[in-house]
């Protein structure tokens, strides 16, 4: 997954790589706090 961050300095491919990292954390900890958090802070991002 980090290869899409390398891959390009896009915006697109920097939100990916973000996301990614996000995700891994997500699954990391499985907190269902974190999870609903980065829902809201995604959508507020991609608004």
């Amino acid at each position: 997954m980090i290869v899409l961050y390398k891959q390009s300095n896009t915006s697109a491919n920097a939100i990916l790589g973000f996301l990614t990292i996000m995700f891994d954390m997500l699954s990391s900890f499985r907190e269902q706090t974190i999870s609903s958090l980065l829902v809201v802070i995604i959508a507020d991002a991609l608004v």
